[in-house]
């Protein structure tokens, strides 16, 4: 009798554990990054300064906003379970003013948080302040710099995703005295930028 009543479940249960496999397949495949981690990324994109940058240091009235340039990017971070982290960033860009080079560099530590949006899809939001950096044919500066990034991110695999940020920099050089600057007036010295970077991400 034993033998016939298993001769007729047998068929129903063997369904119902490969599929209960599969759920928990894809449950791990999940969870596989809400545990903690480590990640290595590399970005790359436009952005644009929109402070006035006085290209001619003679003429005052010579400004130009809204040049677009070429930023560049590297980031270790570490999630914690809980979803935030932590981690240092630095970045460089590059911007060229008819013929004068405007660059700008960062280096400083982030605080981040990271939400998962099921098997494939997360979102990242990423604060950071540290020294900023400016450089090339106009006058050189160093001061506080203020880093703000948000986006989305695609998982290709369980190790490797890619993701766009919106991207958005402040740096205070605090004052200047010249034209020959990134400033809105001749009292402080600051510039401000915005940017739309692509990122390759190392989920170790």
């Amino acid at each position: 009798m034993k033998t016939k009543i298993l001769a007729v479940l047998l068929p129903l249960l063997l369904p119902m554990t490969a599929a209960a496999d599969s759920v928990q397949d894809q449950l791990n495949a999940v969870s596989a990054l809400q545990h903690g981690h480590s990640t290595i990324s590399l970005t790359a994109g436009p952005a644009w300064i929109s402070s006035k940058v006085y290209v001619d240091p003679y003429n005052s009235n010579h400004a130009e906003r809204w040049k677009p340039g070429v930023e560049l990017g590297a980031e270790y971070t570490y999630t914690f379970d809980s979803g935030w982290g932590v981690g240092i960033s630095a970045g460089v860009n590059y911007t060229d003013y008819n013929g004068y080079s405007l660059n700008q560099a960062f280096i400083g530590p982030v605080g981040t948080y990271r939400w998962e949006l099921g098997k494939r899809w997360n979102i990242n939001s990423k604060f950071g302040m540290g020294i900023g950096r400016s450089f090339g044919d106009f006058n050189e500066y160093t001061g506080l710099a203020m880093i703000y990034k948000i986006g989305g991110e695609y998982m290709v695999s369980k190790k490797i995703g890619i993701g766009v940020d919106f991207y958005e920099n402040a740096t205070f050089y605090g004052s200047s005295n010249d034209n020959n600057s990134s400033s809105d007036s001749n009292s402080s010295n600051s510039t401000g930028r915005l940017g739309i970077l692509l990122s390759l991400n190392f989920h170790l």
